[in-house]
């Protein structure tokens, strides 16, 4: 397939913007994003960190914002890049509207949409860039990228105006200061140190926006040693190299995390997390690895199927790049899918599928190119033309499936199974597995089904029958009535209703 260089890149950047303005959500995403729009509002109106007493109510002490003992100010618990970014669409807000007040306002999800939008086009254009590391073939860094954006869970986080999508961007920008690195043909003693510096800002960024990635610095540092190993370098170079290419930016990282811990919380070796509200849970690493398998809700192959056509071609790309970016890619994913299980809800709830691994599966699937390129350089030919048929298809599929998600509220699950017991009682059994083990697209057109007073489509309808008394069967009802009708489509906000 012959596509024109000069216009693959923007044919492509024009699509993934055009479907984002189209796409635009209606909703706010609560809980922790909020937080850091209360700290960029600060920003906006006083210059300052600290949020206004009031907007530092939600939750319980510790749970959204921390108290400073020093100076008895509230802070948003979470990494400062968060809010420091979303100071720009409240700025904007600021500057067009002449009014920025606190919580949500009107404008605001169009302004915060309209950011993420551009921020989705830069996460394709990594991508792309990325993907020139493997195959010059454009259809298929096209196909890669648009499969990865729109047949995923990815499309959520995309729009979802929250953090996993900034997370991915700067863990992509990392992973790319990487390949450029080694790309480089000087010997690796002779090489500029310029792309290793550029992923350590980028590394950097990335911890700026969840403290957790703070793990990944001696990580990113042990793999630049293997790979300069491998590259044999020169044993009078090591010195240098290790002092000024590893030791220096990491120091430096960790002295201004550090500084940012003592403005914000009194002590610079306070993280924010001193007080952690976790939820009960009684899982093992091994329970939640099977969910990230095959769980409804937690699958990494069910809410991000690239993975599955990675699967054909991952023999491929590690004999090609064991020693670089397949190490890369398994020592950061195999590291962050260990840490999660032990923070509660591993999957990051609440949540559509597993929310910590967003910013790694569009990376851990690049061997998907390799069949995306042996399809799309075949001769045309009936095995070809099937193939791309399937691709095609499958596409169009889960292109729909994931608009299902889109069109609701992002936690359209959890506030109708709250609601299903309204006096807090444990749930039927049958009544709870529909809800723990029913992917989040057929939940939501389960419900949509119900428009025009259907209950008798709903799955678990006669289970709550018996549940419920009639009074609170019709308190239910109004409720998912009223849910369901809740369009998160901006253009579209009768997109819901029949």
């Amino acid at each position: 397939m012959i596509i024109s260089k000069s216009l693959a890149l923007p044919f492509l950047l024009a699509v993934v913007f055009g479907l984002g303005i189209l796409t635009l959500p209606a909703l706010p995403y609560s809980g922790d994003p909020y937080a850091w729009r209360e700290e960029a509002r600060s920003i906006v109106l006083h210059g300052t960190l600290d949020v206004d007493p009031e907007s530092a109510t939600l939750g319980l002490p510790g749970e959204y914002f921390d108290l400073n003992p020093a100076d008895h100010k509230w802070y948003s618990k979470y990494g400062v890049l968060n809010g420091l970014l979303n100071a720009i669409p409240l700025l904007a807000e600021k500057l067009i509207t002449g009014e920025l007040p606190p919580y949500n306002s009107q404008d605001r999800v169009l302004f915060l949409g309209v950011f993420f939008v551009l921020q989705a086009v830069l996460i394709a254009y990594v991508l792309f860039l990325i993907t020139g590391h493997y195959t010059q073939n454009l259809a298929v860094r096209m196909a890669y990228v648009m499969l990865a954006f729109y047949t995923t869970y990815l499309w959520n986080y995309l729009r979802a105006t929250n953090s996993e999508a900034t997370q991915l961007l700067f863990f992509a920008l990392t992973y790319l200061s990487f390949l450029c690195h080694e790309k480089l043909p000087q010997p690796i003693a002779e090489r500029s140190g310029k792309y290793i510096y550029l992923g350590w800002l980028a590394l950097f960024a990335l911890c700026l926006t969840k403290v957790s990635y703070f793990t990944f610095l001696p990580l990113f540092a042990a793999l630049h040693i293997c790979y300069a190993a491998r590259q044999g370098m020169l044993r009078s170079a090591w010195m240098k190299f290790i002092a000024q290419d590893l030791v220096l930016p990491m120091a430096v990282i960790v002295g201004i995390q550090a500084a940012i811990q003592k403005i914000k919380f009194g002590d610079p070796t306070n993280t924010g997390y001193f007080e952690i509200h976790q939820i009960p849970h009684a899982h093992t690493l091994w329970s939640a690895t099977a969910d990230y398998i095959w769980g409804w809700q937690g699958s990494i192959f069910i809410h991000f199927p690239l993975l599955l056509l990675a699967l054909p071609g991952i023999r491929k790309f590690i004999r090609r790049h064991m020693h670089d970016t397949f190490f890369l890619l398994g020592a950061l994913i195999i590291t962050y899918i260990m840490i999660a299980p032990a923070y509660g809800p591993w999957r990051g709830e609440w949540c559509y599928g597993p929310r910590y691994l967003v910013p790694f599966l569009p990376l851990l699937a690049l061997p998907a190119l390799y069949p995306l390129e042996w399809i799309l350089n075949r001769p045309h030919t009936a095995s070809r033309m099937a193939a791309l048929l399937g691709i095609t298809l499958a596409g169009a599929f889960l292109f729909f499936v994931q608009m299902q998600v889109n069109r609701m509220d992002y936690f359209f699950r959890y506030r109708i199974e709250v609601k299903a017991s309204p006096g807090g009682e444990p749930l039927p059994q049958s009544i709870a597995d529909y809800f723990e083990h029913t992917n989040f697209a057929k939940l939501n057109w389960d419900h949509l089904q119900t428009r025009g007073g259907h209950w008798e489509n709903l799955p678990y309808y006669a289970d709550m029958q018996t549940h419920l008394s009639p009074e609170n069967i019709k308190l239910w009802q109004q409720f998912v009535s009223a849910q369901v009708s809740r369009s998160n489509l901006y253009w579209f906000p009768e997109a819901n209703a029949r």
